[in-house]
């Protein structure tokens, strides 16, 4: 006896084109979602799009984020970048920007960058980009390893000091002399390295910036004191000095309304004295040694330890990175000399101690 077989229903027919092979989907997106795929490239790759099709012929003129990247993209031995870099800002068709980035060797190859610089810069004012990351560098001067000597840093032009677009500002190997006023009265991190700034300049900066919320100063030298009153700064990270050329041996620290500090990195002779600091409620400590003297400056960073954890008794954590723990183990007298042990002080509830991936509560 046969059985019966029942067949099922044929699908209804599809509305759909039948995918071809080789199509090209992505060129079919809407120009606005190309370009936004395009700032997410290095502008010499989103350049090279430009040789897919006609379609992609001149998107990335329209790029928003702007990365220049001379050290991790070009040889050495190349001169073309700064013409590249020239000729891309003359054809860019947008009338805003995002994002200027410039990572270079300033001094390396004695091209005498400044007037490009300023060029350059002048370019993102004008298209009111809201974020300028500026990374100088002598590759020269950092591989001699001897930080004593002269510094020719880049000045930063005038007309940087009023702008009204910029949001976040990062820059290094940079002198920052503002010739009057400071008004950025929307940025809102700023972070400095291995430059030149002066304890007034750092004033006319907290003034003219209203919105501040993070202020970073890496390597920087200029300043004995940092005495800050802004109400919008809530967090500022001190990250050493190599081989200060300028000021005295100690670096005073006030900031009443910000919560959050971060101090780390090489101070080489520099001690840091704490002073108000009554708001604070997160720290980072993680303090190197410049070793010389490794006992005296083991006597002298235990007493800045002693002093730095004294002040700050009151935060509700306390994060100590590896290079002070190490530290803070060679000292056989550590809960008694250091931590402050009376009932009536309310010491950090724990410690968030880093070592490699992981991290210990204690």
């Amino acid at each position: 006896m046969r059985t019966k077989r029942h067949c099922r229903n044929p699908p209804p027919p599809s509305n759909q084109t039948p995918r071809r092979i080789g199509e090209d989907r992505i060129s079919a997106l809407p120009d606005a979602v190309l370009i936004h795929i395009l700032s997410y490239l290095p502008v010499i790759d989103a350049v090279k799009t430009g040789v897919l099709s006609k379609r992609w012929a001149r998107l990335w003129t329209w790029t928003p984020n702007l990365v220049f990247d001379q050290l991790g993209e070009w040889d050495e031995k190349s001169n073309n970048f700064v013409p590249f870099i020239d000729a891309f800002l003359v054809l860019h068709s947008s009338p805003k920007i995002q994002k200027l980035a410039l990572d270079l060797d300033y001094k390396g190859k004695r091209l005498h960058l400044d007037s490009s610089l300023n060029k350059w810069l002048h370019f993102a004012t004008r298209r009111a980009a809201e974020e300028l990351n500026l990374q100088l560098s002598d590759l020269g001067y950092f591989h001699s390893w001897d930080f004593r000597g002269p510094v020719e840093r880049y000045l930063l032009p005038s007309f940087i000091y009023t702008n009204n677009s910029m949001k976040r500002l990062d820059m290094s190997f940079i002198d920052v002399q503002p010739p009057d006023a400071v008004s950025w009265p929307f940025l809102q991190s700023l972070s400095i390295r291995s430059a030149f700034i002066s304890e007034s300049t750092i004033q006319k900066i907290l003034l003219g910036s209203p919105q501040l919320n993070l202020l970073e100063l890496n390597n920087c030298e200029g300043f004995d004191l940092l005495h800050i009153n802004s109400k919008s700064l809530k967090r500022l990270v001190i990250h050493g000095i190599w081989y200060p050329t300028w000021g005295t041996d100690v670096l005073q620290i006030s900031a009443p309304n910000i919560l959050s500090l971060e101090i780390s990195g090489h101070f080489y002779k520099r001690k840091v004295q704490l002073l108000d600091l009554s708001s604070l409620v997160d720290v980072i400590i993680n303090l190197q040694l410049w070793v010389e003297d490794r006992y005296c400056l083991l006597v002298e960073y235990s007493n800045i330890l002693r002093e730095i954890l004294q002040k700050i008794r009151h935060v509700e954590k306390l994060t100590v990175g590896a290079t002070s723990i190490k530290q803070i183990v060679t000292l056989a007298t550590l809960a008694h000399q250091i931590i402050p042990t009376s009932k009536d002080a309310l010491v950090a509830d724990y410690w968030d101690i880093e070592r490699g991936g992981g991290h210990w509560n204690l």
